[in-house]
Formats: C-alpha cells, structure tokens, sequence
C-alpha cells in the first residue's frame, strides 16, 4: 500500500493526540430484565458459550518459526526510533515540535510495516486451508454476532413480545443472513435493525433479491436507532419511506449510474441514505441538481455533485436564517448567502445523498468537511485527509479509509473477519496504534486489509478540494470545457400570436466562459448558468429580427436557488432596463414582464447581470407583442361588501368595521409557540383595512417607497416596525389637521389578539376558510402558487370581508413575542418590551411561505431593526371614535 503524503504543518498539531491514543470502548451497562428476559439471555449466554467453545477448539495450529518471525517483526515494529517535527497550530497559529513514533507519519514506521506485512503474509499462507472454510466462517459470524449484540441486549428486545422474540429467533436461525450482518458491519441494536428490514421486506419484493436486498440490509443496520430523521416517527416507518423513494428515483433513472454497482461486500450501501437530512430536502437537492447545475451531474466522481458547493455555497461569516420570512430549510438558507465549514460541508453532504452516492461527515478539530465514495475510492472534501479527522461514522478515520479499501475483496475480507473473530473468541486485545499493538489473530486481521490493499492495488486517493476548507480560491487552473450546441437548438420562433421565442443559445457566441456555461438541460434542449464565480461581468448578446415595431413584454424563463437577484438589458444600445429575477426554489419560471420598445426587423438586446451577482440559470427569453394594457384603481366596491360597517379613508384605504367578540386563540397541534389554546376576549371593536397596505397608499404619507417589488397595487414591503408606527402617526395627524378623523379615533397597528381574531372571522379552524389545504390557493399567495408579492385583493375574502389575511405578506403586530398560558386573556397586548423579548410579532404568511405557516394560529416574529424583509408588510387599524 502507498501511503498519501500525510504530513502536512498546517494540520497536524490538531490531531496528534489522536494519531498516538488508544480508544478502548467500555462494555455496556447491563440492563434489567424480566424474568421471561433472563430465561432468554441464559439461553443467548449458553448458545454464545458453545459456539466461543467450538472456535477455540478450531484455532489452527502455525508454524513456530512462522509465528515466531510475526511476533519478532512486530517487536521491531514497535522499536521504531521517533522522530521530530515542527508543525503549526492551524488554530491557535503558533509553531511547535511534535514526536512521531508508531505513527505513518514517521517513515521508518512505514517501511519496517512492509516487513511485518511480509511476515503476516506467510501466517495467511500457514492456515489457508483454515481461513477458506466457509462452513467455519458462518459459525463464527454467529459467535461473532452474539457477542456484539450481547445476550443481555437481545433478551431486553426480545423479552417486549412474540414479535420481537421472533425476529430474533428468525435472525439467529438463518446463518446467512447472520453471516451477512456481520460482514456489511452489523449495527447497534440488532432487534430494531432486523424491525427495519423487515418493514422493507415486506413492502417491496424487490428488496429480497439482488443488490437491492443488500442495500436494504445495509441501510436498515445503519440506522438501528429508536428513530430516524423524523423525531416521534419509529424508525422502520421512516426508513421505509427512504427506501421506497430512492426505488422509485432509481427507476425513473435519477440516481446514479453507479447505485447498483457499489461494489464490494456491500458495506457502501450502509451510507447512501442521509443522516440527518428530510426527504423533503433529498426531494429539492435533486431539483436543485437537475433544473439547475446539472453539468455538476456529469462531472468525474471526485467533485460530482458536491461541486455546488464550490460554485453556490461561498465561505463567508452570515446570520441565520437569512430570511426568516421565507421559511425555508437549513439546506435552503445556505444557498441563499453561504456559510462557513460547517453548511458547505453540509450541502455538499446532501447533494451526494440525493443521488444514492455513499457520503459520511469528516470533521476535524475546528473544522467541518465530509468524505464520499467514488469508483476509485473514498475521498475527503473541503477538508484535511482522513488522517486528520476526527473520526468517521464513530471509527478512526484511517481505521475507516482502510476498511473501505479492504472490503473491495469480499473473500479476502471474509479472512480478515475471521481473524478478528477468532481473536475475539481467544480474548485478545484489539489492534492499536496503526498495526503495532494488539493480539496475534486480532493483528493478522489488520495486516490482511493491508494485504487485500496491496494485492488489489488499491489507491488512496487523497483529499478534493482541501484548498477551498476556508476559502473561494483554489489554486486549481479549471480548465473551461467547451459543448457543441446543435443548431436546432439556436433558432429563434416566432408564434401565431407574434410572441419571439429566443432560445439562451442564439446568443451571438455561445461560449463558456469564467462566468457563463452551456450545458444540456436534463429534460432535453439547452441551458445556460451565470455563475457567481468571476470579478468581470459577461454578456450574452442576440440579434433578433422582430416582424412588427411596437412594445414587447420581455420574459426570461429562469431557475434560481437565492433571492435578491437583477439582470441588466441593454436594448439597441441605447436603453437600459433592470429585470428582478425571481427566486424561483429551483423551479423553473418567467420573470415579471419587462415593456420594451422594439423596432421593425433587426434588434439586438444584450442580457447580464450586476456585479456582485448570484446564480441563474436561464433556458430561453421571449418577447410578447403588448396588445391592451389594462389598469385597475383597486378593488371593486363589491368586492368586500358595501354599507354601514365599511369605511374609506382619505388615501383610499377601505376598513371594515370588527365587533367585539371572544374566541379559542392559538392551537392544540401546532409549534410550541402556539400553545397552549386559550380563550381571549376582545371587549372593544375597531376598523381593520380590507386589504394590506399598498404602494401607492405608503407613497401618498411616507417619502420613499422601500419596496422589492415594485408596483403602486402590491403591498409595501421592507418596513420594519419603527417605518409602519411612523406612518400610523403622520396618517392620523394629516387626517386630524384635515377634520376627517372622527375625535379619539388614531391609527395604529393590530394587537396580536386583533389581528388572529379577525383572520379567523369566527373560524376555528385551520384557516380563515376552513381546513382544506387544497382550497388555500384560492384564498392566498403563497410559496405554491407566488415568487413575489402580488395586486392585494385578487383572492377570496374571508367571512368578514378580509382580504389576504393569509400569504401576499407577513404582517407586523404592535406585540413583543411571548409565550401563552393556558389562562383566559382580556384585550391582551403581547409580552413586555425589554432584552429578554427581542423579537416582534408578525401573522399570516407571505408569497415564499408554505402552507403551514399560513394558518391563523401560526406565530413569527423577528429583531425590529434588521427586519427588512421582501414577505413583510403590515394592515392598518383605525380605533372607533368612543375609544
């Protein structure tokens, strides 16, 4: 085996101490049992015996000499004079000398190990005929097996009940499939791992056979945990539900071609199924994948798919979330800014799983990387070589790299075990300190990976992407592929209708470069992606011939994974026009339309994007010939129902008038937040607006329009608090000064209270509406049917004339967030102000928010100065002239 350049200063310091430890793992506590569990642990403990019996009574006999040139080999080994090195603290950046003894690091070690190999060598060849006996290699799997379980942990399982008592039963009866346990690793419960197994067994004939019962096998031992990724939702229920989705990815021909053909003895498959990751977020890596970087689907193994993190997930220092307002996913926020080690190593992590490519976390002290297979073997990412790591998936990391290597060979690995076993069996102490200490049999284990490595040629391939831990830069030249793009695929249309179709390839030079890359689209035809790597801006530039001059509404059909994005147009060289690109969740979607003014016959329109810029990826542009423009000054009189209740002020806000009431406020089922449900009164009536406050309403009091999306009908948005009170005061001094404010009467904003008993409008259910979360859409913009704000008041109303109480905008409170009780609350007004409550109350959802976050229970809130938010606006309220 060649050893990779291990010793690198920059790392070293940090993991000295385990590179020369031993870790001795304690035996477990004994559990308490019932007397039926003790009956069944006396039988465990017995059958355990027997078989410990029977294996040392096999211990074949070596030849002395042979045996004697081992043991000296490994005392020489041990002998080894250290060495010295001068190393920095990465960390505490300082300089220090460090000794190296039996160590990989110290190449005396290494080349005096070849000769220990040498030796073991000739002990393989001494008992061959011992260690080729498949009948001798199942009895020890069982004996193997029972003493890692432990009897008193079987009896614990098996004592609950028949079924747990049988699918031990069915496990112990089956000696291959206990031979086969042992070899994909085993697990640590044995009971909840055969519960798993069976769940997928019996959902799927498939997972009976093949390598698709491997990987069920291997999965359902990985995760034998009381639950799995989902808290409150047994393992097995959720493991199946893994299994089931990337069978039906692997069918439709999403994950990778590699799946089926990990290799080896199948130990790989343990790791194909993410740790910790939703399938909600598996389900949006692989959009993200396929709509958006799926050049990344294609490169070569090393960086294949985690090479979104190079290209979207920058290293940088950021606040979490970026954008409560959007509730997205831990793995969505990062796209959204970056991160540090930690969410790079994370996203890289998932965007291997997604795909059904083996990934495990790789940290090192101080630093967060990950680890992947690859068909030339594992490799770490963004991070030191295993070496340095901590550990991975519990195990040393170099006990890990060489085990991933040596399972390769699953007849030579099958000897390893059974050297390992049958010094189990004789009581031996287990391998340390890389090879130099430990039993003889428990020894002859590690050197036969060794061997096993050595013999397949088995390579260790080093670190990926090391350069990039903590930085952008990488010292790497990239060199810049470039397509072939057929012509079918660069020809502008033209409809019945007029509209120009312009595919993103009809540029004048389709080329890739620092910044713009081709590339085929998954579902047929051609993309292109501006990146966020590169200083210079680029440009695409077409030439279109346009059939009749007049205005054109411009789309770009586009793919984003991060907000806050703008294109810039340069049309015939003399007009400039910004394009807001729209986070589209790694969908596909048009832009809002840009007018432009085009001529008759050849038009040439340019496309890029402002520096600093983040990711887009583009498929084509069009441009629609505008017939009729339509305009709107607002809702129609009937639209909220007419007469005494409803009230218009003096910019045009209309406000319906809410009586006093009394209702079940927050829920039984929601977020801690929300509970529990308690009865609030209201003794006082007030006017709330129809609708959110607009534009063009904000315009009429306050200087400057704040507002992402721009538009005089759309709710204002980016206010924070201080902004929404500042207009409440000016509005009611100028209606004050005007005489158009009835005396006592002040606008202010909702009380929490306020603002959920008129979103309910006498609903007790989940929405305003009802509970159906297939009729919100009628009702609400949100992340299902949105990528920004829209007109208010283009929904259903709610039962009291209300209209986008739910989605369009979060909407501020005048409350400090706090917790409820469970005790009756007349005209409450939220928690005191002061440090221990910094954030404000705001209600109802927003165009990125999901269902559930638009629910009349459901609570948000936020710091009051940093709170400029593109989903958050406000409501007014007008207080009744007698209060």
């Amino acid at each position: 085996m060649q050893q990779h350049d291990f010793i690198k200063s920059f790392w070293i310091m940090t993991v000295i101490g385990l590179t020369t430890s031993v870790v001795v793992s304690a035996k477990p506590a004994l559990i308490s049992l019932t007397p039926e569990g003790e009956k069944l642990e006396a039988h465990y403990s017995k059958m355990l015996e027997d078989l410990k019996k029977e294996i040392v009574f096999l211990v074949p006999k070596v030849d002395g000499n042979v045996k004697a040139n081992f043991t000296e080999q490994l005392t020489a080994l041990r002998k080894v004079p250290p060495i010295t090195k001068n190393v920095k603290d990465h960390i505490a950046k300082t300089v220090r000398e460090v000794t190296l003894k039996c160590d990989p690091g110290n190449p005396a070690f290494v080349e005096k190990q070849k000769e220990v190999l040498l030796s073991a060598r000739a002990v393989f060849k001494n008992s061959e005929v011992f260690l080729s006996d498949e009948r001798h290699y199942e009895k020890m799997a069982k004996f193997a097996f029972l003493s890692h379980a432990t009897p008193n942990r079987l009896a614990e399982f098996a004592q609950k009940g028949e079924e747990e008592r049988a699918l031990i039963g069915d496990l112990l009866n089956d000696d291959e499939l206990v031979a086969q346990v042992m070899i994909l690793g085993g697990a640590g419960d044995y009971g909840q791992a055969m519960r798993n197994y069976r769940a997928i067994q019996k959902a799927t004939k498939r997972s009976h056979g093949g390598f698709f019962q491997i990987w069920a096998l291997a999965a359902s031992l990985q995760y034998a945990h009381k639950h799995y990724v989902y808290p409150g939702i047994p393992t097995e229920e959720s493991l199946l539900k893994y299994y089931l989705n990337y069978l039906k990815a692997y069918d439709e021909g999403v994950l990778d071609p590699a799946f089926s053909k990990l290799g080896g003895t199948g130990w790989n498959y343990r790791f194909v199924f993410p740790d910790v990751y939703t399938l909600e977020d598996i389900e949006w890596i692989r959009k993200v994948m396929r709509n958006y970087r799926p050049d990344h689907m294609r490169r070569e193994y090393r960086w294949r798919y985690c090479r979104i993190v190079r290209s979207d997930i920058p290293y940088c220092s950021r606040i979490m979330p970026a954008r409560p307002d959007l509730n997205l996913s831990r793995i969505q926020d990062f796209f959204l800014e970056g991160g540090v080690c930690g969410p790079r190593a994370f996203v890289g992590q998932i965007s291997g799983y997604a795909f059904g490519i083996p990934s495990r976390r790789a940290p090192s002290p101080g630093h967060g990387a990950m680890a992947h297979w690859t068909p030339d073997g594992w490799t770490t990412v963004l991070g030191p070589h295993f070496y340095f790591c901590s550990h991975i998936d519990g195990m040393k990391p170099m006990e890990f790299l060489l085990l991933s290597q040596a399972q390769e060979d699953p007849e030579g690995f099958k000897q390893v075990l059974m050297c390992e076993w049958l010094g189990r069996a004789l009581g031996e102490a287990a391998p340390s300190n890389h090879g130099s200490g430990g039993g003889f049999w428990q020894l002859l284990g590690f050197y036969k990976k060794q061997a096993i490595v050595e013999d397949e040629k088995i390579k260790d391939i080093g670190t990926t992407g090391e350069e990039l831990a903590e930085s952008n830069v990488s010292s790497e030249t990239e060199e810049v592929e470039q397509i072939e793009i057929p012509e079918e695929f660069r020809e502008v249309t033209v409809a019945e209708d007029g509209t120009v179709t312009i595919p993103v390839a009809a540029c004048k030079s389709p080329k890739n470069g620092e910044k713009i890359r081709f590339m085929e689209s998954v579902d047929g035809g051609m993309q292109a992606h501006y990146g966020i790597i590169g200083q210079r801006p680029e440009l695409l530039a077409y030439t279109v011939e346009i059939p009749k001059a007049g205005k054109y509404e411009f789309r770009a059909h586009v793919c984003t994974v991060t907000v806050d994005r703008k294109a810039l147009l340069r049309v015939n060289r003399r007009t400039l026009l910004d394009v807001d690109i729209p986070y589209t969740k790694a969908d596909w979607m048009d832009t809002e339309p840009v007018e432009l003014d085009l001529k008759k016959g050849r038009n040439r329109i340019g496309y890029t994007h402002y520096t600093p810029n983040k990711g887009v990826s583009i498929k084509h542009f069009t441009l629609k010939p505008v017939k009729m423009v339509v305009t709107t000054s607002g809702l129609s009189a009937s639209s909220a129902g007419t007469g005494q209740n409803e009230i218009a002020n003096t910019i045009g806000v209309r406000m319906v008038r809410i009586g006093p009431g009394s209702w079940m406020r927050g829920s039984t089922t929601g977020p801690g937040d929300e509970r529990p449900a308690h009865r609030v009164k209201l003794t006082k009536g007030f006017y709330m607006g129809v609708t959110e406050v607009t534009q063009e309403q904000w315009e009429s009091v306050m200087p400057d329009n704040p507002s992402r999306f721009k538009g005089a009908a759309r709710p204002v948005e980016n206010v924070v608090v201080a902004d929404c009170v500042e207009f409440c005061k000016l509005l009611t001094q100028k209606e004050r000064a005007e005489g158009k404010l009835p005396e006592g009467a002040e606008y202010r904003l909702p009380t929490e209270a306020e603002w959920e008993y008129a979103c309910r409008a006498g609903s007790e259910a989940k929405y305003g509406f009802g509970d159906s979360d297939t009729d919100l859409a009628d009702y609400a913009w949100f992340s299902k049917n949105s990528v920004r704000t829209q007109p208010v008041g283009k929904k259903k109303a709610n039962g009291w004339g209300l209209f986008d109480m739910h989605g369009n905008v979060w909407e501020w409170c005048s409350d400090w967030k706090g917790s409820y009780t469970a005790d009756e609350a007349e005209d409450p007004t939220g928690a005191p102000s002061g440090p221990s409550y910094g954030h404000r109350v705001f209600r109802g959802g927003s165009w990125g928010s999901t269902a559930a976050h638009c629910r009349s229970a459901a609570r948000n809130g936020c710091g009051t100065s940093n709170s400029r938010l593109s989903g958050l606006g406000f409501r007014l309220v007008r207080t009744l002239s007698t209060q």
